[in-house]
């Protein structure tokens, strides 16, 4: 399983978050800094293999991410925001994120979700697995 940090090169708060989701998820994420790296780092990855956190800077960041959001094939994810601004909180859930976090308010809530998130997904593979062993044994 692998976690997606897409983060501008300037936000203050990214290594910050990348340390709480290793300590949490002991999973070193992969950060990528522009929106071109990140849509080319899902579109090599399977669905179902990765996560992805957005740690969100300013109004443009989100409003780019919103316009593209066809891009991120139904990819599970996370949205954290800078503050509570009710605009941006409004934009933010019309992009149906998982968690909606806040970066003024830390981390550790958004990490807890992040572990349940990796659990579930977990628990979906190994169910597949079992299906897939379970079929074959059949024919």
């Amino acid at each position: 399983m692998d976690i997606i940090i897409y983060s501008d090169a300037g936000n203050a708060q990214k290594d910050k978050l990348e340390k709480e989701i290793y300590h949490v998820c002991n999973i070193m994420p992969v950060m990528v800094f522009d929106f071109k790296s990140f849509f080319n780092v899902i579109k090599s990855r399977l669905y179902g293999q990765y996560i992805v956190v957005f740690l969100i800077k300013s109004a443009e960041e989100l409003e780019f991410l919103y316009s593209n959001k066809q891009k991120l094939f139904s990819s599970q994810y996370i949205l954290i925001l800078p503050n509570e601004d009710k605009q941006l909180i409004k934009k933010g859930l019309l992009l149906y994120p998982r968690y909606l976090a806040f970066a003024c308010h830390g981390f550790k809530d958004m990490s807890a979700v992040l572990n349940k998130m990796i659990w579930n997904n977990t628990l979906k593979e190994k169910k597949l697995e079992n299906l897939t062993i379970q079929t074959i044994n059949n024919n």
